[in-house]
């Protein structure tokens, strides 16, 4: 994806649209309105690959879920030389109210907490933006549905 366009601004880098390692899986079988789960260890990052169309600063944030028993986690977010840490929060678990009759096999929407993790300073051109845990807490560091890019 292409971020610091001001024909799109802010850039949401969903989960489906990434690439990752580690333990981390699809919320469902179907990845399409999935989030990624399962985040237990540090070694698992997640990764897109961007074009940055204008050098400037650029604001992160996070859409996420953490429950309060599991919060505390500390994540790395960079983009080439630049990177930002944020401690993740406990946050509520809910689910939209669904108006299905018959239990559906994609996952059902989450109430998404979003919270700015900080600002990059980001040169023109392509880089590789990543999504690490530097340190778990307990249990899992969270579960990742998009991070949000906006150009200052």
């Amino acid at each position: 994806p292409t971020i610091g366009s001001p024909k799109q601004n802010p850039v949401e880098l969903l989960a489906p649209d990434s690439v990752f390692s580690g333990d981390l899986h699809f919320s469902g079988r179907h990845p399409n309105n999935a989030w990624l789960t399962n985040w237990t260890n540090t070694a698992a990052r997640v990764e897109w690959k961007i074009n940055v169309a204008e050098a400037g600063e650029y604001e992160v944030s996070l859409k996420f879920l953490c429950p309060e028993a599991e919060a505390g986690s500390t994540v790395k977010i960079s983009a080439g030389l630049a990177q930002v840490e944020t401690v993740i929060p406990g946050t509520p678990i809910r689910q939209v109210p669904s108006p299905d009759r018959f239990p559906r096999e994609e996952v059902y929407e989450m109430e998404w907490e979003v919270r700015q993790a900080g600002v990059l300073t980001l040169p023109k051109g392509e880089t590789t933006f990543r999504v690490q845990a530097m340190k778990k807490a307990s249990g899992r560091v969270m579960d990742l549905k998009a991070v949000l890019v906006r150009k200052r």
